[in-house]
Parts: C-alpha cells; structure tokens; sequence
C-alpha cells in the first residue's frame, strides 16, 4: 500500500475543508487544516507538506499573499501549491501554482487533489 500523503489546506470554508479532510484521510494521507493564511503559512513552514492547499479568499492573509510568502521563504519556496479559486486570477507571478476551481462538486476537488499528489 501507498504511504499516504501531508497536505496542508487553509481556508474559512469549514464545510469545504471539513469534507475534503475526510475524503483525504480515507486515503491514507495526513491533513492539516488552517482558518486563514496566516495559519497556513506557518503549517506549511513546519511541516513541509507534499501539497498546500490554499483559498483565494481568507481572514488575515488572503490567498494570493499567502502563495507569494510561501514562495518568497527559503524553507517553503518549493512546495507544490495549488489555489482554491471562483474566479480568473492572475497567479502567474507566483508559479509554479495549480489553479483548482472552487465552482466544481467537492468530489471533484478530491480527485483533483489527488492528481497533484501524484
């Protein structure tokens, strides 16, 4: 069996982070969550996940902020990053980034995830 994956995912929408945390666990991989960017940044600094997963829209920090201070730190600048996102944002400042739509079924989202981990 597959060892299973860390993911850090920040976002405030608990229902979304909630869902996708138990769909990914299921698959073995261990999944940090956190309210906002801020949080995020700090996780993904400590535990240097295999992805993080980070919302456009979010207290404190928001999304795009959060990609470029990850990007920006010697410890973090080459984590995969993928952002949560309703709308067309210009992230091309900030790749590598995956762009995952927030506009799709959370099951969708899942598979998504599960690509990147590959």
């Amino acid at each position: 069996m597959e060892q299973g994956k860390t993911i850090v995912i920040a976002g405030q929408d608990i229902q979304l982070t909630d869902f996708l945390t138990i769909e990914l666990s299921k698959a073995f991989h261990h999944v940090y969550t956190a309210p906002d960017g801020e949080v995020g940044f700090h996780l993904a600094k400590t535990v240097h996940p295999d992805l993080t997963v980070v919302d456009s829209f979010m207290p404190r920090l928001d999304g795009l902020s959060t990609l470029k201070k990850i990007r920006e730190t010697p410890e973090t600048h080459d984590l995969k990053i993928a952002l949560f996102t309703t709308s067309n944002e210009d992230v091309k400042s900030i790749e590598p980034v995956t762009v995952l739509r927030k506009d799709v079924s959370p099951e969708k989202i899942v598979d998504e995830i599960e690509k990147l981990l590959k």
